[in-house]
């Protein structure tokens, strides 16, 4: 009964997503000072920024920009079905290989397509 009430809640509160495609309803925005750390302190030299800032500005990319990957513990392994060396014609050796991701024991299949000679051309 408790979870009737509480799924019936949190449908209720839910609210619906709605997109704006009113530019002047999106509020102003300034973009954070490369060259000042998040305490408001000023980098004065490449040792701040390296030590420091770049890493702050990395953490604020993957937090609000791409997201965070998960932690997962496990291990790949690459195995090689297939190898042709005439692919494109000679100029490619094409590869058949499977990933297997031993975590859940799922298998991912990919063809890639390597240059014959090294690159760049000497």
């Amino acid at each position: 009964m408790f979870l009737l009430i509480f799924l019936a809640h949190c449908h209720r509160t839910t609210k619906e997503f709605v997109p704006n495609y009113d530019e002047s309803l999106v509020p102003d925005y300034k973009l954070p000072d490369p060259l000042t750390f998040d305490n408001g302190k000023s980098v004065n030299n490449a040792s701040d920024w390296y030590g420091k800032r770049r890493t702050e500005i990395l953490e604020m990319f993957e937090k609000e920009v791409y997201g965070r990957i998960p932690a997962f513990d496990y291990n790949q392994v690459y195995i090689l079905n297939e190898s042709d060396s005439s692919a494109l014609n000679g100029t490619a050796v094409r590869k058949q290989i499977t990933i297997k991701m031993i975590v859940n024991d799922q298998n991912l299949d990919d063809g890639i397509r390597l240059p014959e000679e090294p690159w760049p051309p000497s």
